[in-house]
């Protein structure tokens, strides 16, 4: 184990293949006391001299007030079962008082960070786990995670469905999620097919906007992946909506119009091909 005080940039990257990157988040009481100490020791080293008690908790005071970027983020994970690698050290840490089930500030479930993990490779570990702590039925919250663990999560949904079912699978993956992001619009942008296939087989509501960028759809387009957009546009995706975010009604061409070079393929494919297809098909 390596604490550091800041990141080291080295440490992390000759170490990032074997161990497990974790920001440990520093308490309002535990800033003070360091602050309270640091300014102790300088006193007596006749490094810093008040005139009076008052302007020392006056600093404190101030110097604590002013350390948002210490006290104002939350942890990623609390637990560090969400960073095991191996059934057995999930048992261990079990052993020692730590629960799957235990969420963090913003509800986060430790189990839920596991999801992501690449070197669980057994799903069934995943899948008996998930049962076991009523996460099975918990809605994943794939705004908190980083954009690689939450493409992880994305990429597994297949196995999702045929380990837990349609009903699980909703319920882990809502279609239409109150808050966050929903997993059918991280598959467009992820580019994944077979995540948005199985989504939409089990209900997801395709031109739902569960993005700050817009539906499925939207997302496709706005990173390029023309596979998904095909797809999309197939399983009857809406070109044209009513935004209820916006209170207006959007088109899809809104990107491809504006910046034709860069999504010449979609621009293409939406215009001419899809149209084209249809009458080989027919024939």
């Amino acid at each position: 184990m390596a604490l550091c005080s800041r990141d080291e940039f080295h440490i992390r990257k000759a170490l990032r293949t074997d161990f497990a990157h974790i920001d440990i988040m520093a308490q309002t009481v535990d800033v003070r006391r360091y602050v309270r100490e640091e300014i102790e020791e300088r006193i007596q080293r006749t490094a810093l001299m008040l005139r009076s008690p008052a302007l020392k908790e006056d600093i404190i005071n101030t110097l604590i007030s002013k350390a948002g970027g210490i006290t104002g983020r939350f942890v990623v994970y609390l637990s560090p079962l969400a960073f095991c690698h191996s059934l057995q050290c999930i048992r261990y840490l079990e052993r020692h008082g730590y629960s799957l089930g235990d969420v963090d500030d913003d509800g986060f479930p430790a189990l839920h960070g596991l999801l992501s993990t690449i070197r669980l490779r057994r799903f069934n570990l995943q899948a008996d786990l998930l049962g076991e702590h009523g996460l099975d039925r918990t809605c994943v919250n794939l705004e908190r995670p980083s954009v690689a663990e939450v493409d992880a999560i994305i990429r597994r949904i297949p196995r999702f469905l045929r380990a837990l079912g349609a009903d699980r699978v909703l319920g882990m993956f809502p279609s239409e999620p109150q808050t966050g992001f929903s997993a059918l619009c991280m598959a467009g942008r992820l580019g994944d097919v077979p995540a948005c296939r199985a989504l939409v087989s089990i209900g997801a509501n395709i031109d739902f906007e569960a993005h700050p960028d817009g539906n499925p759809l939207d997302l496709g387009i706005i990173f390029n992946r023309l596979e998904v957009v095909e797809y999309l546009v197939r399983a009857g995706a809406s070109i044209v909506y009513y935004s209820t975010r916006e209170g207006r009604y959007k088109s899809a061409f809104g990107s491809v119009h504006w910046y034709p070079k860069t999504y010449q393929e979609i621009y293409r494919w939406m215009l001419v091909e899809r149209y084209t297809e249809q009458r080989r098909i027919c024939s």
